[in-house]
């Protein structure tokens, strides 16, 4: 059972990052990039929402890379909102969301599908 302080903690942050643990958003130039390295396309069954750059916009956060995990030579380098590490996003990326490295983002998720299952949203 979770106490008071990671029940308010959960509640900020789902105020703030909203339904992120339930469907990632992935804007166009971002979803031609992946199909490229990947070689085919996202499947439609995953997790993920393919969105024009202008809805991409309205995202909770931007889920960025290391630089160790760089794979183009445009990758930007900048820190995490929210622990300052160093990461890497494309150029493209929605400008307005915070940026999270995966560690932060992982945190963010897993608090927020812990605060789901104790409400009952499975």
């Amino acid at each position: 059972m979770a106490t008071d302080e990671q029940r308010e903690n959960e509640s900020r942050l789902e105020e703030f990052f909203g339904n992120l643990a339930k469907k990632l958003v992935i804007s166009e130039k971002t979803a031609k990039e992946a199909e490229a390295l990947l070689g085919k396309p996202i499947p439609e069954n995953e997790p993920i929402e393919v969105k024009s750059t202008e809805e991409a916009e309205k995202s909770d956060c931007v889920i960025c890379g290391y630089p160790s995990m760089s794979m183009f030579q445009d990758d930007i380098t900048t820190n995490c909102d929210f622990c300052n590490c160093d990461i890497i996003h494309r150029p493209h990326v929605p400008l307005g969301p915070p940026k999270a490295c995966l560690t932060c983002a992982m945190e963010i998720m897993a608090i927020s599908k812990e605060g789901e299952e104790e409400l009952g949203f499975e």
